[in-house]
């Protein structure tokens, strides 16, 4: 009786409380009103990301701007128009604002945004001009850099290059900048070399890590010029590092000896064990004067520890472009890329390596492991495999019409480019190849064509991958990420078109993206100038042999390539995808 009792009292109550609980809410809901539950500015971002549709929010906004001005809610509505793609209601509601409000400048700095989001240039610096905003405001270094159209007193040390060519950028430290399509799909920009005068930025080597937070870039930099007629260069390598996405890098000197001038450091290679979490990052190193003494060597960094260790040091000779990757038993391979049949194995995390055998003969040999941890080895001419038998086998897929160095005669400038083919594998098992080739045999015009196999063995007829347009198309690198999309990187000269014989060659970064297995591809340009290659310098002898991009999960994707800012040197900048609606970085406060 006692415990029935305690449980009827313990109803009473639940029931006492539950029926409160329902008044309460239906009062709250009465004093509060639909109005009270509007969501703010920045609650608007997560509704949209959350699948809401934001429509339904059109009954919060209609009190006109004086009233949401006193509310506050001025800054929320403005969101939900450009969010609901009313960019002139938007406009002109801002309009308004800047009649109503005390504070009209930042009503105006609203517009200028509202423009630069639609890239309208030349309307956002007709209301920035309107406005009492700093000279040194970012976003008026952005507008005026932009559209060219300085103020007296800006401090043009503070506009970064990347957006005024002629413009000289002296930053000590890494400095960014956002640059978007329309398909608002875009590209954050970080310079991370040390912004030495003089020194030129060459060739470079990316991977990052699965969640996309960690991220190694290795990179050559010059440091004397040796032989004026020749221009050929002392090289050094340095890298860069980041355990935030790329928000910030830390940037060293890569090379063991870096104060021996007979000795330059040259092709940087990367690779990651993502069982293990361990990334590799290496590079060449020969002996200019004789005995020519070549030696390969590598760094190891421990994501779990974050211990960077090495480096490992291997005599080798004879020896040029040579490439890296990991099996999923967490081996080490080597491949050599000068004509050697055979590739280098590491089963202790790169420390010693042991000789195998492979057959081919290759210069910058690709090397990439299926779904079965199969080594395929694929070149401009020679592809094998493994054959299941401790051995490897020849395979018969398309080959670029070009030989080693015959690209060059079809693209303008006088620097080298080599016909790379490149492979990637789909988590369904087909088998994908990309590479460079002319667009048709009597056509002087560099095109992009890929080709897929399910089976490894038979290849379908290549198609072209590459938007039909003037110009040249060059300097691949291809992956593929877990999902199964398809990442594409390259450089290409559409904005600056002249004959093959021109030395006036201008150059542009470019990002493809395909998720229908290469049958169509969105395209973005990720540098906002056309780099013109400065000939004085790089003279005959090189531009870059490859500029590599790494992806983790399928929207951390890295780019790495060096840029020209205006003074006579090349720089190095990493472009990360960016997928949100992020339009400015304070990378310039």
């Amino acid at each position: 009786m006692k415990f029935f009792w305690m449980l009827t009292t313990v109803f009473f109550v639940v029931g006492c409380a539950d029926e409160n609980s329902k008044q309460t809410l239906q009062k709250t809901s009465q004093e509060v009103g639909p109005r009270q539950l509007c969501p703010n500015n920045s609650q608007l971002s997560y509704f949209r990301k959350s699948g809401r549709n934001l429509n339904t929010y059109a009954a919060c906004f209609n009190e006109g701007v004086e009233q949401l001005l006193k509310q506050n809610k001025m800054k929320a509505y403005v969101r939900w128009l450009t969010m609901t793609q009313q960019f002139e209601r938007a406009e002109n509601e801002l309009l308004k604002a800047v009649n109503l409000a005390a504070d009209s400048d930042s009503w105006y700095k609203e517009l200028v945004k509202l423009n630069v989001r639609q890239q309208q240039w030349q309307q956002a610096l007709q209301y920035l001009k309107q406005t009492e905003i700093d000279e040194n405001d970012h976003l008026r270094l952005i507008v005026e850099a932009r559209t060219g159209e300085y103020s007296g007193d800006i401090d043009l040390s503070r506009v970064p290059a990347i957006f005024k060519e002629s413009t000289f950028y002296p930053g000590k430290t890494a400095k960014q900048a956002i640059v978007r399509s329309n398909q608002s799909l875009g590209f954050e920009l970080t310079r991370v070399d040390g912004a030495d005068p003089g020194v030129l930025a060459g060739e470079s080597s990316l991977v990052v890590s699965q969640d996309g937070l960690k991220a190694w870039l290795l990179w050559t930099e010059s440091s004397v010029q040796i032989d004026p007629v020749s221009n050929l260069i002392f090289w050094h390598l340095h890298s860069a590092q980041t355990t935030d996405g790329g928000n910030s890098w830390l940037s060293n000197d890569f090379s063991i000896h870096p104060a021996v001038d007979e000795k330059f450091y040259f092709d940087p290679m990367t690779a990651y064990d993502p069982v293990n979490e361990v990334m590799y990052a290496g590079g060449l190193t020969n002996q200019f004067i004789p005995p020519h003494e070549t030696s390969y060597y590598l760094k190891r960094w421990d994501l779990n520890t974050n211990v960077v260790s090495g480096p490992y040091e291997t005599l080798v000779s004879s020896i040029d472009k040579d490439w890296l990757v990991v099996s999923q038993t967490g081996d080490v391979v080597m491949v050599d890329g000068i004509t050697n049949q055979n590739f280098r194995v590491s089963m202790d995390q790169g420390e010693t390596f042991q000789d195998m055998f492979h057959g081919g003969q290759f210069f910058s040999p690709q090397p990439e492991f299926d779904l079965n941890d199969c080594l395929h080895i694929i070149g401009f001419a020679d592809f094998v495999r493994c054959d299941g038998k401790d051995g490897f086998e020849s395979v018969q897929a398309p080959n670029t019409s070009l030989h080693l160095f015959d690209m060059d005669m079809y693209l303008p400038g006088t620097f080298r480019a080599i016909p790379l083919r490149l492979i990637g594998f789909h988590p369904n098992g087909d088998a994908f190849i990309i590479y460079p080739d002319l667009k048709t045999a009597q056509s002087d015009q560099v095109v992009l064509w890929m080709s897929r196999s399910a089976d490894g063995d038979n290849w379908q007829t290549p198609w072209v991958i590459s938007p039909d347009l003037p110009g040249d198309r060059f300097l691949p690198w291809f992956e593929i990420d877990s999902a199964g999309g398809m990442h594409l990187s390259y450089a290409d000269t559409r904005n600056h078109v002249v004959p093959d014989n021109d030395l006036d060659v201008g150059v542009d970064m470019y990002y493809s993206y395909s998720n229908d297995l290469g049958q169509s591809w969105q395209e973005t340009r990720v540098t906002p100038s056309t780099l013109m290659l400065p000939e004085l310098i790089w003279g005959d002898y090189f531009f870059s042999d490859y500029f590599e991009m790494s992806v983790g999960n399928p929207d951390a994707v890295f780019m790495s390539f060096s840029w020209f800012d205006g003074t006579g040197d090349m720089d190095m900048y990493v472009a990360k995808k960016i997928v949100d609606d992020l339009i400015f970085m304070n990378g310039f406060e």
